[in-house]
């Protein structure tokens, strides 16, 4: 009995560290990007045409801060739930279908690195 509470409450640590991990990556992208658009729309509704969002670098240089914003969230997954990440990049290449990398050892390794300076080698001949 008593290792049946202590699981409960294990899970549901777990369940609130998860959920806790998820909105805070949710509402980052939200408030850096999604929150400065919604000002500039509604500022181009009181200005009109010579509003802020009428003047596309202003836009530009807002969405350049989504690759970075992009980064941060990676980030913060792998420290908070590695193992999901994990999954879910598993789960990407296996939707990909691009081939598994495997570990290749000794005469192999060389066989197939010559055959790769092979086909370069045939291909710089033909676009040339």
């Amino acid at each position: 009995m008593k290792n049946e509470i202590e699981m409960s409450s294990k899970t549901k640590l777990a369940a609130n560290s998860f959920t806790r991990s998820f909105i805070i990556t949710a509402a980052v992208p939200f408030f850096i990007v999604g929150l400065p658009l919604f000002v500039l729309s509604i500022i181009s509704i009181y200005f009109g045409k010579n509003s802020v969002v009428h003047h596309p670098e202003v836009i530009i240089r807002l969405l350049s801060l989504s690759p970075m914003i992009n980064s941060l969230i990676i980030i913060f997954v792998i420290s908070s739930n590695r193992k999901m990440f994990f999954k879910f990049i598993k789960k990407l290449i296996g939707k990909c279908n691009t081939p598994s990398v495997k570990i290749i050892k000794g005469s192999k390794y060389n066989e197939i690195r010559s055959q790769l300076r092979n086909i370069i080698h045939n291909k710089k001949k033909v676009i040339l």
